[in-house]
């Protein structure tokens, strides 16, 4: 009886031991399969949250970059809401990139974050917080791979106990701890939060380009009676003339360049007022790169910024007279001084009209207490005939009324200047008499030493107005 016994119980553990070897064989199978399969998906979790957060990161560096009206940034609760909507973040950013005036005119209010949008996180660091992946609690993953079934055999319970160091065994052949990929179990990809915000889109219309700007301008000035209404349309025009003008300046463009620019504007122009115009232009360069006791930097710099000035007076100028490009005959004196005389636009309305673009330039290249902005700009200002006090501050010219005559009036609206049909030619009138006077010093006054002359240090006169009577300065 012991005998078979014992014979029993050597055969029964001998099988129970060979059942258990092929077990944890399968066991270790299933197991490294299931690490490699985790490994993998793991990888291409990691592959998809780090390309969103690279993209987060993009989008909120690159509308960091951008600064609004006043100085004024995204902050980071705007920053993130537009992070999480990747879509509408590139279409901001677009319409910025290709209308680089949009931001001087905005406020970032215009976009509101989303109610949800978390508080007390910096952007840049919110995507990281986001997708921090921790580890799984051991506990938790010592009960994952426990691979006991309920109701299971002897050999499955004794085997169970063995899945948890299999499986550390398994992560550790690609270099993770087991707790570290089963971190990754329920992580899913898309786990950037709903974040609606709200977008004001009529603020981030176009902005209209410069001779858009400017056409649109001109029209509400030709339709707009004399007044402060006028005067107002004036000033920006001066604005925009001004603002052009500065623009071109900024451009990388050496002295050479330039003046083969105006031979060639010379060369095409439509008119011999126009042609006038480019040629007082150069001989202004001309005669500004003259001196011989300058550098070429400071030629460059003082230059320019006269130039910038004659150019916005100009542009200001025919824009104030309905956009006549032929409207005056211009020169430049031995000085550099631009002057305009009346050619094809009636003598009165011109003299208001030069009086009119010096007063909304002047705001363009002064400070507020009437003092040039600097030397370069009170140069520029006095090249046109705008002139300074004993104290520095500007003298503003006098704008006098006068009844404009004959078929050269101020351009009513809908005229073939404005865009309004042609009417046929007119029969040639007998050549008018040259206009007697011009706002700016008639060149056959005395020569300006460099650089330039300022008025004399008269004494003021109660409501005088210090004015250039074509000879000498006197008070009227």
């Amino acid at each position: 009886m012991a005998s078979w016994f014992g014979s029993f119980a050597a055969g029964f553990s001998k099988g129970i031991v060979e059942q258990i070897a092929e077990k944890e064989k399968e066991q270790a199978a299933m197991t490294a399969a299931s690490i490699k399969n985790m490994y993998h998906n793991v990888q291409e979790k990691k592959k998809e949250i780090a390309k969103q957060a690279d993209e987060y990161r993009g989008i909120v560096s690159e509308l960091g970059t951008f600064t609004f009206k006043d100085g004024s940034k995204f902050d980071d609760r705007q920053l993130i809401t537009l992070g999480s909507n990747p879509e509408i973040a590139k279409d901001i950013v677009k319409r910025l990139r290709d209308d680089t005036e949009l931001s001087k005119r905005l406020t970032p209010d215009f976009f509101k974050a989303a109610a949800n949008a978390p508080t007390g996180v910096k952007a840049a660091d919110y995507m990281d917080q986001l997708f921090t992946v921790r580890a799984m609690a051991e506990d938790k993953t010592k009960a994952l791979f426990n691979t006991a079934k309920e109701g299971g055999g002897i050999v499955d319970n004794l085997v169970a106990g063995n899945g948890y160091a299999k499986a550390q065994r398994a992560a550790a052949a690609y270099g993770v701890t087991l707790e570290e990929l089963t971190g990754y179990k329920d992580v899913s990809t898309k786990r950037v939060p709903n974040m609606i915000g709200e977008m004001d889109y009529s603020q981030l219309t176009k902005t209209k380009g410069y001779e858009q700007a400017k056409g649109d301008l001109i029209l509400q000035h030709a339709q707009t009676p004399e007044g402060p209404d006028k005067d107002k349309l004036a000033k920006q025009l001066a604005g925009l003339a001004a603002s052009a003008a500065m623009a071109e300046a900024a451009k990388p463009i050496s002295h050479e360049q330039e003046m083969s620019n105006l031979i060639n504007q010379i060369q095409n122009a439509k008119s011999k007022e126009e042609a006038s115009l480019y040629t007082a232009r150069l001989n202004q360069r001309k005669a500004l790169y003259r001196n011989p006791k300058e550098t070429d930097q400071e030629k460059q710099s003082y230059g320019n910024a006269i130039t910038t000035v004659g150019k916005a007076y100009s542009n200001t100028l025919i824009s104030l007279v309905g956009d006549k490009s032929d409207a005056f005959i211009w020169t430049s004196d031995i000085n550099g001084n631009l002057n305009a005389t009346p050619s094809k636009v009636d003598p009165g309305y011109a003299k208001q009209a030069m009086a009119q673009a010096k007063i909304a330039l002047i705001p363009q290249f002064t400070k507020p207490d009437g003092t040039a902005i600097d030397d370069r700009a009170k140069n520029g200002l006095l090249s046109i005939g705008v002139f300074f006090d004993r104290d520095g501050k500007v003298i503003k010219p006098e704008v006098v009324y006068l009844p404009a005559s004959g078929s050269n009036a101020p351009p009513a609206a809908g005229s073939p200047r404005l865009g309004g049909p042609r009417p046929a030619p007119a029969p040639a009138a007998p050549a008018a008499p040259a206009p007697a006077a011009s706002v700016t010093p008639a060149a056959s006054a005395p020569a300006m030493p460099p650089r330039y002359l300022t008025p004399p240090a008269l004494a003021p006169q109660a409501g005088g107005t210090l004015t250039w009577n074509g000879t000498k300065w006197e008070y009227k």
